[in-house]
């Protein structure tokens, strides 16, 4: 050892012009690298902006924030290793020795650099995480000064292995580190982690108040990230002072690099909820996206945005997983090989099971789907759009079009995901007789429901009558029919009914009806002169057509009075309450100013019948005191 650092130093101060030059070249590369990021960075993210960034644009500028500020130390680093070996400083020990420091010092600037990116302690609208300015600051701090215990550990134990120095002294610095690491990890588990809110409420002096701050994703809890820490940071800290060295670096180094990947692992998973349009991330979601664009109904749109999330974070979970294998002692090889082995198949029995396979069929599903939709979107567009084609025809080829792309990207996920399609005959078989006893009703009514859809009886839009109810259809599926009532109330029918059941359809081929009202004369009026008077009312309605002519007829000789009815077509079978209200006003106003009088309805009494017979004498009382009165203001008038 002594003669490899005599022989190093000697060397050195012989070329103490070129070393001391190589220092200070290398300190004055660094302070100048570091002064033109900071102005680069204030020149780039501390400008003006009228709105604070989404979450994705965060994410993305970690991308390129973390390797620019990975420049001045990489830099730095680059040129002392250049100028050691050309100077020919780097002897064989001090060789091994950086060849081991090499790594570790980038550990220590990677992780450093992804730290302030991420946490931005200066600038917290650039804050990837829902943290203050005093906690990040902190959090930053920690995180850098384990990094830098944990790359200085390394660096040393070469040196120790390389120079042969004493076993225990070894040991001593191992131990050092560990309960330095452990330290470490339970002050971050001290630090509270405030939220940017309690910065940001009340005190409008602070940076997060003049800049404000975007509202943050939805993440883990602290206590979800403390707990491990504090067992961790407890555990590593009792082995240290206990003598478990061994173990108690293991769990270190278990921690720091498995923690490190978990880290990496959920900034990805963020930015993927982020790319998707997230709650809380400010950018627009894939299914309003998807809607605007293609008109993917917004139920669908949100499932299939779940199911792409889906494939996105199984994917970054089978990119990470080789990573934590390594970490946890496996060989690249063996990483390799059972990452190969979940992929791309493994058997169960008979079945060969493939990762791969099951997401390349979901993912086909899917676009086979989003095809689908594509090509629905532009039938309504194009080809459906025409005012020749029948709403009913549409909404057939609309729904058709839905279901034989459902049914084929079905098939086509099924067979690539290496089902045997003849397999299902099997469970064809057991359906049948599943059908026979439970499933009779459904299989009904999906028979039914593709008759109502390829033959028309009905169809959407049609005012029809069923089983006592009366309203617009709304929708058909190849379960059930949906039926709007005339007060907006929903019935869902089985198809089946509408097959086998008495169906009115008041629209099947137009919308034309009919309207008619009944009315009633006394006997002393003049028939013809009612007749003239119906004509003449159903003439100036405007709700009636004009052609054919409406019609009033003589009905009956009722027990009441003359019976009279007046009507005509109607342009909207839905217009038939409103055209019977409109006749019944100008009827009551018509005979009124003509003087001809609608009778009460005539009851045959009992003298037993008490309460009847006293209804009677009311109203006669009453029609005497009307014509008393009317006398009374003739002979008045009379003598005026």
């Amino acid at each position: 050892m002594r003669d490899s650092l005599t022989g190093w130093a000697s060397l050195a101060t012989r070329n103490w012009v070129d070393f001391a030059s190589l220092i200070a070249g290398v300190l004055v590369l660094l302070v100048l690298l570091t002064a033109a990021v900071r102005w680069f960075l204030a020149r780039r993210l501390d400008r003006p902006r009228q709105a604070p960034p989404s979450f994705f644009v965060q994410a993305a500028t970690v991308g390129w924030v973390a390797p620019l500020l990975a420049v001045p130390s990489l830099a730095a680093l680059g040129l002392l290793a250049t100028g050691l070996e050309r100077h020919n400083l780097m002897t064989y020990e001090i060789g091994r020795i950086a060849e081991t420091a090499l790594p570790a010092l980038l550990i220590l600037i990677g992780v450093a650099a992804l730290t302030r990116a991420i946490l931005q302690p200066r600038r917290p609208v650039w804050r990837l995480v829902d943290l203050s300015t005093p906690a990040a600051q902190r959090v930053t701090r920690i995180i850098t000064a384990i990094a830098a215990v944990f790359s200085l550990d390394l660096i040393l134990q070469e040196t120790v292995r390389r120079l042969f120095l004493p076993l225990s002294l070894g040991v001593m610095e191992m131990a050092l580190a560990s309960l330095a690491i452990g330290v470490l990890m339970l002050l971050l588990v001290r630090t509270p982690f405030e939220p940017k809110s309690v910065t940001t409420g009340v005190q409008h002096g602070t940076p997060e108040a003049a800049v404000g701050v975007p509202p943050p994703v939805p993440q883990l809890r602290p206590y979800l990230i403390k707990l491990p820490l504090l067992v961790a940071g407890s555990a590593i800290v009792v082995l240290s002072l206990a003598g478990y060295i061994g173990l108690g670096r293991f769990i270190t180094t278990q921690v720091l690099v498995t923690g490190s990947a978990i880290a990496i692992v959920l900034v990805v998973h963020l930015a993927i909820r982020a790319l998707l349009g997230a709650a809380g991330t400010g950018v627009k979601p894939l299914a309003v996206v998807l809607h605007e664009q293609t008109g993917l109904d917004p139920r669908q749109g949100t499932l299939l945005t779940r199911a792409l999330s889906v494939l996105l974070n199984v994917g970054l979970v089978l990119a990470a997983l080789p990573v934590l294998l390594i970490t946890w002692g496996f060989t690249p090889q063996e990483a390799w090989m059972s990452l190969k082995a979940l992929v791309f198949g493994f058997q169960i029995g008979e079945f060969h099971v493939s990762l791969a396979r099951l997401l390349i069929a979901a993912a086909l599903f899917l676009a086979l789907s989003f095809v689908t939709r594509l090509v629905q979107r532009w039938t309504d567009a194009s080809v459906l759009e025409s005012r020749r084609i029948d709403q009913g025809i549409a909404n057939s080829i609309h729904t058709a079009i839905g279901y034989t792309g459902f049914i084929i990207a079905a098939l086509a996920a099924i067979s690539y995901s290496g089902l045997d399609i003849t397999n299902f005959a099997i469970v064809a078989g057991a359906l049948s007789v599943g059908i026979g006893f439970g499933l009779q009703s459904i299989i009904n009514n999906f028979v039914s429901g593709l008759i109502l859809l390829v033959e028309r009886p009905i169809k959407v839009g049609d005012r029809v009558s069923v089983k006592d109810q009366q309203g617009f259809v709304r929708r058909i599926s190849v379960r059930s029919t949906e039926i709007e009532t005339l007060d907006k109330a929903s019935v869902i029918l089985p198809n089946s009914d509408l097959i086998t059941s008495p169906v009115t359809n008041w629209t099947h081929r137009n919308a034309l009806g009919t309207a008619s009202v009944k009315v009633r004369v006394s006997y002393q009026s003049d028939p013809e002169r009612v007749r003239d008077i119906l004509q003449k009312v159903a003439s100036e309605s405007p709700l009636l057509m004009q052609h054919p002519p409406p019609t009033v007829n003589f009905d009956n000789f009722g027990a009441d009075g003359l019976e009279f009815s007046v009507g005509g077509v109607i342009s909207d079978v839905g217009k038939g309450d409103a055209t019977r209200t409109d006749l019944r006003f100008r009827i009551l106003k018509a005979f009124r100013a003509a003087g001809i009088e609608i009778p009460y309805a005539q009851h045959d009494i009992h003298l037993r019948d008490l309460d009847a017979v006293r209804s009677v004498l009311t109203r006669l009382a009453e029609e005497r005191a009307r014509q008393a009165g009317v006398v009374v203001g003739d002979e008045s008038k009379g003598k005026a």
